[in-house]
């Protein structure tokens, strides 16, 4: 017998397929899950001891951040500028340039709109100062 496109050969022709746990209650409705889901409170902790040791951990994390800043901000600061670079070195992509001389005509382009932007800005504020 087939049953959703599949054959089962352990059923009879004339039986339906039946559940394999008769004895599971209904499903609730997904409605109902969620309320009950919400009514759950998290107790707040009531020893003081677990309030410290996670302010002590969250001191940590920083002390480590800080630590490692040496490190962590060169690379959150290329994560950034490929980002920012990305979409000219993809228009010059279709050129068919080379992926070097890509990434070297984006940094240029890059180094010059800073540095006009640079040029332009004093001009634009002691207009209207």
């Amino acid at each position: 017998m087939a049953v959703n496109g599949l054959v089962s050969l352990s059923m009879s022709p004339g039986r339906r397929p039946s559940s394999p746990n008769k004895d599971a209650p209904p499903l609730q409705p997904e409605g109902e899950q969620r309320a009950a889901a919400d009514e759950i409170e998290m107790p707040l902790p009531s020893n003081p001891q677990t309030f410290f040791l996670g302010s002590l951990f969250i001191l940590a994390v920083l002390a480590a951040v800080y630590v490692a800043s040496s490190i962590i901000l060169p690379v959150v600061l290329a994560f950034v500028l490929q980002l920012l670079l990305q979409p000219a070195v993809r228009l010059l992509e279709r050129v068919h340039l080379p992926r070097a001389v890509r990434a070297l005509l984006a940094i240029l382009l890059a180094l010059w709109v800073s540095w006009q932007s640079c040029q332009y800005l004093p001009r634009l504020w002691s207009r209207t100062l």
